[in-house]
């Protein structure tokens, strides 16, 4: 990211690999954490 000041004005810029590496991250801990909840859900309807 970014930033630059014109005058009163802020600019702001986001590196778009950044932005993917980051969606990456976070696609990673989304399926970890989907895959502990589907196996929480079968350890209980194992009972």
């Amino acid at each position: 990211m970014t930033k630059e000041q014109r005058g009163r004005a802020r600019i702001v810029r986001g590196d778009p690999e950044t932005i993917a590496r980051a969606q990456r991250l976070l696609d990673a801990y989304a399926d970890l954490w989907r895959s502990r909840i589907d196996r929480l859900g079968e350890l209980l309807d194992a009972d």
